[in-house]
């Protein structure tokens, strides 16, 4: 059975419950009122045959004699009306029915009575028939067996009817599934519902996930090409060198030369590779302990000394307690990847030196670290591209590296729900700040999973 039919059906009972409610308060109704003037007739009669019998020693009485014309009639619509002695026997009026002498309403054999004991010790009954009654509520009956059913159809063909135009996004959602399902194509989107109702907020919704995840589809393909080309040319320098030492007989200099480049290309591989797997595991859960930033920091710059002293970059630390929570390997690699590039890039052509700062601090509750070079930073138009595998700035094409470093931090922080930012040095060069949440709950790292 299909949700429209269940719906439909839904609304036909909630239509019928709501006919038979109203019936029975109508019946009711109906049916007390119909008493009311029914009571009321009776009393009506009894008073009129009261008042008549002031007047005459017995006027209900069949005549006698020569002025003999049978009972004293009794006017249109009110009841008929009957006298009976103390000790119970008929003194006047012809009764349809016998009841028994109890002052108050009855209802006996199709008749409404009313009974009342007269001071005198007689008693007085007033008796109609029901049938008026009767006939209105059989009435009533009819109608609502003739209406109860149409009303039941007509819930059942507007349920259906409003079902149907409710259900219509969620079909366009299952067709649009279906068809990117088919053909793998994931630039198609739902038509969005008008309104700002359930359903329009559904397709909305369902149109942002599919931006989504097509921009993580688009991602990972570029990924996976510009890794693929990476590889593939220290792969192709490592058999091209090897084929060639392969070649015909060399003295063992040649084949140590050979071999000593190979091993320089698979180093320069194994770091690749490395970062590769490092990139891949920030879309999944992560270890979460106590991490201060500051020791972090300062690991990464113990790291890099020798390569610091290298280039003659003065490096100045401004370290203060900056508690975070997360996988102190990654936050640690982060730490690292900023410094190398700084070292690495961060350097004017044509000079030696430079300087580089790293710092760390707590801004409201975020833990931050900066790290900060005065080399020839990058253009506005790369930021954007900077943060994408693979990608270099304008003004370092041809450097070494694999353009993997920032890629790399913009997806741990993003995984320890931080945010990373770039802009202008003090000196002009880069500027990189990661600012971390002070904690960082479990949940989010199994919410990227």
């Amino acid at each position: 059975m299909t949700l429209r039919l269940r719906l439909a059906l839904l609304a036909s009972a909630l239509s019928s419950v709501a006919v038979i409610v109203l019936f029975l308060a109508l019946y009711v109704g109906v049916r007390g009122t119909l008493e009311g003037v029914l009571e009321d007739s009776l009393r009506g009669g009894m008073n009129f045959g009261l008042d008549d019998g002031r007047r005459g020693p017995n006027p209900l009485e069949h005549g006698r004699g020569d002025g003999g014309g049978g009972s004293r009639p009794t006017p249109p619509g009110l009841a008929t009306v009957v006298t009976f002695t103390a000790s119970g026997a008929l003194e006047s009026g012809t009764p349809p029915i016998r009841v028994a002498l109890k002052e108050g309403f009855a209802s006996s054999g199709g008749y409404r009575v009313l009974t009342t004991h007269l001071a005198n010790g007689g008693w007085v009954q007033a008796f109609r028939a029901e049938f008026e009654l009767l006939s209105s509520l059989e009435r009533v009956t009819r109608l609502f067996f003739w209406i109860a059913p149409l009303v039941a159809l007509l819930g059942l063909v507007g349920g259906y009817a409003l079902a149907d135009r409710a259900l219509r996004p969620v079909d366009a959602v299952t067709r649009l599934a279906g068809r990117i399902a088919q053909s793998g194509r994931h630039s198609e989107r739902v038509p969005l519902a008008p309104g700002s109702d359930e359903m329009a907020r559904l397709t909305a919704t369902i149109n942002a996930m599919l931006d989504r995840l097509a921009g993580v589809i688009e991602r990972e393909r570029t990924f996976s090409l510009a890794a693929a080309h990476e590889l593939r040319t220290p792969l192709a320098i490592i058999r091209a060198r090897t084929s060639l030492a392969l070649e015909r007989d060399r003295d063992p200099a040649q084949y140590r030369a050979a071999l000593s480049e190979v091993e320089g290309i698979s180093l320069d591989l194994t770091v690749l590779t490395e970062r590769l797997l490092a990139l891949a595991r920030t879309s999944g859960p992560a270890r979460v302990e106590s991490v201060d930033l500051a020791d972090v920091a300062l690991e990464a710059v113990e790291m890099h000394t020798l390569t610091a002293e290298a280039k003659r970059v003065r490096v100045s630390l401004e370290l203060e307690s900056a508690p975070s929570s997360g996988d102190r390997a990654a936050l640690l690699l982060v730490a690292s990847n900023l410094v190398q590039n700084a070292l690495r890039h961060g350097q004017v052509l044509g000079r030696e030196g430079g300087r580089l700062r790293v710092g760390t601090h707590l801004l409201e509750d975020h833990a931050v670290l900066c790290v900060e070079d005065d080399g020839p930073g990058i253009l506005e138009t790369d930021l954007e591209r900077l943060l994408q595998p693979f990608q270099r700035g304008s003004k370092l094409q041809g450097s070494e590296g694999a353009g993997l470093g920032l890629a790399l931090v913009a997806a741990v922080t993003e995984q320890h729900g931080g945010t990373l930012s770039l802009e202008r040095s003090q000196w002009n060069g880069l500027r990189v700040g990661v600012r971390l949440p002070q904690k960082v709950l479990e949940t989010q790292f199994k919410a990227s999973s």
